[in-house]
């Protein structure tokens, strides 16, 4: 199925209307950190940066993070829905930043699940690292090494970000 997941409980059959056990999914992270890059001669060209054809304006991947946990949290009420009780979404976040500020999404996106009625019960970290000849290699996003290194060459101490947050959250169970 493909569709607008903030209406996702029009887009599935009423028939999984509390029948699923696990969900995993992501928010998206707006057109600043979304895509591919690749070095040119001419610069960095970036690519598959564009949300379904990009000009959809109301796509959650184009709000500011108030709109974006708005909608996260519409999406994460349907799925409590089609969950059965006891049943579990996990979400895979990641903080970015935005013009040198830290953008908290994994926290903003517990506070959709709560709103959503979802009960937190885990939140883990998964390294964006390979590993090469028996050592882990930091695999950070581009846009986020590159905020880095220009925040280094002005002098200003700054940590790269090389995680995910993996959130879980259950359905509670029915009274």
């Amino acid at each position: 199925m493909r569709g607008d997941a903030t209406a996702i409980q029009s887009l599935l059959p009423a028939a999984l209307r509390g029948q699923v056990a696990l969900v995993v999914t992501s928010p998206p992270y707006g057109p600043t950190v979304h895509g591919l890059v690749r070095p040119g001669s001419d610069g960095v060209t970036k690519h598959d940066n564009r949300y379904n054809d990009g000009t959809d304006k109301g796509n959650l991947a184009y709000r500011d993070l108030t709109g974006l946990t708005d909608g996260f949290t519409h999406i994460l009420d349907g799925c409590r829905t089609l969950l059965r009780p006891g049943g579990v979404v996990v979400v895979t976040a990641r903080p970015w930043r935005k013009n040198g500020q830290l953008v908290d999404l994994p926290s903003a996106v517990i506070g959709a699940g709560m709103r959503a009625g979802l009960t937190p019960v885990d939140r883990c970290v998964a390294l964006l690292a390979a590993l090469r000849g028996g050592a882990l290699v930091a695999r950070p996003s581009f846009f986020q090494l590159q905020q880095v290194r220009r925040a280094r060459a002005a002098g200003i101490p700054m940590h790269l970000i090389s995680h995910e947050d993996v959130l879980v959250f259950v359905k509670p169970q029915d009274p």
